[in-house]
């Protein structure tokens, strides 16, 4: 029977190959279809109010995922030219879905990677006056959050995992200029049966959690808060994303 990995990735507005030792791509590649033991993965985003700020406007290229499974490792590139996302479109429970894939089991997830544009990043203020958000070149390669508990998909289960992208904590706003320094926390990762879950990917059975806000899962510097992800939470705005149909180890 087929794995199904409901992986759900939530943004907040909180201001939110593999490779060898060597450097070089391993050669051996697992086809992205797999008739038996697969995971369905699905990312969301969601935000949440925020003060004198009518738009938070942030330019996604794309997510990655590391994973390992047998000592090796492996990166698959999701979302591709997921665009530009208003922030503040996706507050109170409203979750933007992003990607729905199928991963083998006993394939853990050790790394989130949120890959951004170079430009199209802004703040609009109430009053209509734009900030454009200035990005640090260091996120060119992704701003990452290390799982300090990898998650280790099973057969037969279906799994969500959502990450909260703090907008209040990521863009500081100055008197001339407006940075964004992407502030991100894995605050959900839980499992419920396959078996248990409907065609509109809702489960008739109570999630198990693998993952909490607690887990201390995120860029390292989030404080970390209080909110109940995934059950209070209803996809309501379609994503035109790409998924991804091959990936190395």
């Amino acid at each position: 029977m087929n794995q199904r990995l409901l992986f759900q990735l939530v943004f907040s507005s909180f201001f939110v190959a593999a490779c060898n030792n060597n450097g070089t791509t391993n050669s051996v590649t697992i086809s992205p279809y797999y008739p038996t033991k697969l995971a369905n993965l699905k990312f969301f985003i969601t935000d949440k109010p925020l003060k004198d700020v009518a738009e938070v406007n942030v330019n996604i290229d794309h997510l990655e995922l590391l994973l390992e499974r047998g000592g090796k490792q492996a990166r698959i590139r999701i979302a591709e030219n997921l665009g530009k996302i208003n922030l503040l479109d996706l507050r109170n429970g409203v979750l933007l879905g992003v990607s729905d894939i199928t991963i083998p089991e006993d394939v853990s997830v050790k790394q989130i990677r949120i890959i951004l544009k170079e430009s199209g990043h802004e703040v609009v203020h109430d009053d209509h006056s734009i900030c454009p958000l200035k990005t640090p070149s260091a996120q060119k390669s992704g701003v990452k959050i290390l799982l300090k508990k990898p998650v280790t998909f099973e057969n037969n289960k279906s799994y969500a995992m959502v990450v909260d992208f703090d907008a209040e904590k990521s863009v500081v706003i100055g008197n001339t200029k407006c940075l964004l320094k992407p502030v991100l926390k894995l605050i959900s990762a839980t499992s419920v049966p396959s078996k248990s879950v409907d065609e509109n990917g809702n489960s008739s059975e109570a999630p198990d959690t693998l993952v909490d806000g607690s887990d201390g899962n995120d860029t390292g510097n989030d404080d970390g808060y209080d909110i109940t992800y995934p059950e209070n939470m209803t996809p309501v705005i379609d994503s035109n994303y790409d998924p991804i149909v091959s990936y190395f180890f």
